[in-house]
C-alpha cells in the first residue's frame, strides 16, 4: 500500500467524504463522526487499488504514476494476484472493525461488493474483446463503461456516503442516472484518450490500448468516422505492441481530428451536465451532483485525467 498508492488523485475517497458532508447537519460534524467518514473513503480508496493492481497484471503494465508497476518489480512478480486480493481482504478487515456496530455495516459491504463484481465483469469484457478486433464496437464500450467506470466514478462514492449519513433508501439516486453515466463516460473517454495523446511523463504511465487492441473511444470512433480505406489502416495495426504499428493508428487519429472531436465532446458534455443538474428535483442529489460537476470540469481544465 505504501508503495503504490501514492500518486492517486483520491477522488472516490473525496467525494464519499464529501457526500457524507453535505448531507448531515453541521452539529454532526464532530471529529469522531468525520474520522469514520474518511475511514471509509479509504477503505474505498483500498479496494480501487486491488482493482488497479489486477488490472495492471492483466494489462501487462510497466508503470503506474511514474512507478514501476507492483508486478514488474524483482521481488515481486506473480504474487502481485496474491498481494492484490489481502488488499480487498484487508479493506473488508477495515470495514469490520470500524464499521462491525453500526447498523449500516451490512448495507456499505453491499455496495463494496457490488463495485468489485461489476469491475470484475468490466475487466472481463475488456480483455476478451481486446482479442477480437470486431468486438470494437459501441455494446462493447457501453459494457465496460458501465460496469467499471460509472460506479467507480460516482456511484459507489455517492452510496457510501449517503449510507453513512443514515439514508436507508438510495432510490433518489435514480434522478441523476444520466449524469452519474455521464461522469462515467467521462472519465473513460478522457483516459482513452491521453492513453494515445498525453505525455506519458506527465500521465504517470505509457500507452498501452493500442497495442493491446483494447476498445477504446478513439478506436470505436475511428470505426464509426473512418473511410473504408482508414479502418483497414486500423484493423492491420491495432493490438500489435510494433512501435511502427502503433504510431500508424496515432497517425490515422490525427487524420480524423480526435484532438478536436475531444474538445468538442468535453464542451457539449458541461453544457449537458449543467443542465441535468439544474433539472433535479431532490435537493440532497443536487448538492451531490453540483459537487460531482465540479470535479469534472477540474479535471477538463487541468488536461490531464484524474481517474487514474
Amino acid at each position: 500500500m505504501e508503495y503504490i498508492m501514492p500518486g492517486s488523485n483520491r477522488f472516490p475517497g473525496v467525494i464519499t467524504v464529501e457526500t457524507y458532508k453535505l448531507l448531515t447537519p453541521e452539529h454532526k460534524h464532530t471529529t469522531e463522526n468525520l474520522k469514520l467518514a474518511y475511514y471509509l473513503g479509504w477503505i474505498l480508496e483500498i479496494v480501487l487499488e486491488a482493482i488497479n493492481m489486477s488490472d495492471d497484471v492483466y494489462d501487462e503494465c510497466k508503470t503506474r504514476r511514474n512507478r514501476v508497476c507492483w508486478h514488474e518489480l524483482p521481488d515481486v512478480g506473480p504474487s502481485a494476484v496474491n498481494d492484490a486480493f489481502m488488499m480487498e481482504a484487508g479493506a473488508y478487515y477495515l470495514l469490520k472493525k470500524y464499521f462491525g456496530k453500526p447498523d449500516c455495516h451490512t448495507r456499505l459491504l453491499e455496495i463494496l461488493n457490488e463495485t468489485t463484481f461489476l469491475a470484475c465483469i468490466g475487466q472481463h469484457v475488456d480483455v476478451i474483446s481486446s482479442k477480437d478486433f470486431d468486438k470494437i464496437k459501441i455494446e462493447t464500450f457501453d459494457d465496460i463503461v458501465a460496469n467499471i467506470s460509472v460506479y467507480l466514478a460516482s456511484f459507489s462514492s455517492i452510496a457510501l456516503g449517503m449510507t453513512l449519513a443514515g439514508y436507508t433508501n438510495l432510490s433518489i439516486m435514480k434522478e441523476a442516472k444520466s449524469i452519474l453515466a455521464d461522469i462515467g463516460y467521462f472519465y473513460v473517454i478522457q483516459n482513452d484518450f491521453y492513453d494515445s495523446f498525453g505525455d506519458p511523463n506527465v500521465m504517470g504511465k505509457v500507452s498501452s490500448d493500442i497495442g493491446e487492441g483494447r476498445c477504446r473511444w478513439p478506436a470505436l470512433l475511428t470505426m464509426q468516422l473512418g473511410t473504408p480505406e482508414q479502418k483497414e489502416v486500423l484493423k492491420v495495426n491495432y493490438g500489435r505492441k510494433d512501435p511502427e504499428c502503433v504510431a500508424k493508428v496515432i497517425e490515422l487519429y490525427r487524420e480524423l481530428n480526435l484532438p478536436r472531436l475531444y474538445d468538442d465532446y468535453c464542451n457539449n458534455l458541461g453544457s449537458r451536465m449543467l443542465g441535468d443538474v439544474d433539472k433535479l428535483q431532490d435537493g440532497d442529489m443536487k448538492k451531490i451532483c453540483e459537487k460531482l460537476v465540479e470535479s469534472v470540469f477540474y479535471a477538463m481544465y487541468k488536461k490531464y485525467p484524474v481517474f487514474v
